[in-house]
């Protein structure tokens, strides 16, 4: 009778350690997964950012270019 509580003891304790196993594996992937997301999306908000900087350039020039516009005009009609 002890020798099969023993067995079944022994059976549910690798059967413990075995779904330990997998949720560590999971949880591993999903810290992997999550990681990669994080990645992506600090990838995007630097695409973001790098966007948002050429905007501001190309406003400035186009601002310059206005005023460049301005100028001859007022220097045409003062000919």
């Amino acid at each position: 009778m002890f020798e099969k509580i023993k067995d079944n003891l022994i059976i549910k304790n690798h059967e413990l350690k075995t779904r330990l196993n997998t949720v560590l594996i999971d949880n591993e992937r999903l810290s992997d997964k999550r990681i990669d997301e994080l990645l992506k999306v600090l990838a995007r908000a630097d695409e973001l950012e790098e966007k948002d900087k050429q905007v501001r350039h190309l406003e400035a020039k186009v601002e310059a270019l206005k005023e460049v516009i301005k100028e001859l005009k007022n220097g045409k009609t003062h000919k």
